[in-house]
């Protein structure tokens, strides 16, 4: 049996979890240290976290690197979204499902917001090296 079908045998509902995505080196390395999950919740994070932690130790053997919020806009976007690009869904209810199409807009628009930051930081920076030739 595949991690992935072991992790999607894990009752999430009851471990708190609305949506869970596996990412990390545990999809493509035969013998991952760790398996790394981001994981929403609407209940206490940290025990979300320590209860996702547990069944995975219990499903697969090896421990879980669980980054776990309960709010879109304090979410790292960064790991965010290179979990949902590179990750594989494995759980998600209606509320989950939700939240992860709210989730992917708000880091959208975070990451454009920090490219245009970076482009007004050049262009400033370009600028004032021209005045100040």
């Amino acid at each position: 049996m595949s991690l992935v079908e072991k992790l999607r045998q894990v009752d999430w509902g009851a471990v708190g979890a609305r949506l869970v995505i596996l990412h990390g080196s545990a999809l493509w390395k035969a013998s991952p240290r760790d398996i790394d999950l981001v994981i929403y919740t609407d209940r206490d994070v940290e025990e979300v976290m320590l209860n996702a932690m547990e069944a995975v130790e219990n499903v697969a053997g090896l421990p879980a690197d669980v980054y776990a919020f309960g709010d879109v806009n304090e979410i790292n976007c960064v790991l965010f979204l290179q979990a949902v690009a590179n990750g594989v869904l494995i759980y998600n209810d209606l509320k989950g499902r939700e939240v992860l199409i709210r989730a992917i807009n708000v880091c959208n628009d975070y990451i454009i917001m920090r490219e245009k930051v970076e482009f007004t930081k050049k262009f400033i920076k370009g600028v004032l090296r021209r005045v100040t030739q």
